[in-house]
């Protein structure tokens, strides 16, 4: 995502607050040499996660909401079978509302993560060094009383998958905890301006996404809010499969 905090920070404040308790920071700066050393931790817990997971099943659930409404425009519920050598594969289960919206909104998410997840492309949307410029400017405490350093991110190149913004990390093993910001280029069902966050929970030590949102206003639709619950992961695991470096961070 780009550098554009002050356009958008009162929109992130929103969101943030529906997903985290309000954070306190520590008026602390990490050393140079120590930023380095958690950035390399944090591209170690990427490659950890990418080797250690084999596959995993889970229901994925978009609701939209319009210009405030709390009911939703559209909602879908979908199964999800991720493999590395094949990505997702979808299959709907249920959905409701407004077909436009389906097809302009969810067909097209779904559609795009299926092109991210491919062998060929996966790489070049990991949170890590080789995607991000990172800076890590000190430690939060989240509401769970996690301990986490907070890292800005600066895409290294333009994509509607990578963002500018900013994530939490686990200070014990470098996981993800929560990420917000906004993509460095529209996509094709989502404006410029959109602001989007996600939660993470640690799943048999690997970090998986349980929420997401996105805000965004455009001419056709208004202002929108769209919603993604993931629920009852059931992950597949291959630890043997683990770089040595990295399977000896984990014991």
């Amino acid at each position: 995502m780009r550098s554009r905090f002050p356009q958008f920070s009162l929109a992130l404040a929103a969101i943030a607050c529906a997903f985290l308790a309000p954070l306190t920071l520590v008026a602390q700066r990490l050393p140079v040499d120590a930023q380095a050393d958690f950035i390399h931790r944090i591209d170690l817990s990427v490659a950890a996660r990418f080797h250690s997971l084999a596959g995993y099943t889970v229901q994925e659930h978009y609701s939209i909401f319009r210009n405030a409404d709390t009911a939703p425009a559209a909602e879908m519920t979908v199964a999800i079978v991720y493999t590395p050598e094949n990505g997702k594969q979808y299959t709907p289960i249920s959905q409701s509302g407004s077909d436009v919206l389906r097809h302009l909104i969810f067909d097209k998410i779904i559609a795009s993560e299926r092109d991210m997840n491919l062998a060929s492309a996966r790489a070049g949307y990991f949170i890590n060094s080789d995607n991000y410029e990172m800076q890590v400017p000190g430690e939060t405490v989240l509401r769970d009383g996690r301990a986490c350093y907070l890292v800005t991110l600066k895409a290294r190149r333009k994509s509607p998958y990578l963002f500018d913004g900013r994530a939490w990390f686990d200070a014990r093993d470098a996981s993800i905890v929560h990420l917000e910001g906004t993509p460095t280029q529209a996509s094709s069902f989502l404006t410029s301006n959109t602001v989007v966050a996600r939660d993470y929970e640690s799943l048999q030590g690997i970090p998986m996404a349980t929420r997401a949102q996105a805000n965004t206003h455009n001419f056709l639709f208004g202002d929108t809010v769209l919603k993604i619950d993931y629920v009852g992961y059931q992950l597949q695991l291959t630890p043997a499969a683990l770089p040595a470096e990295v399977s000896s961070r984990r014991r």
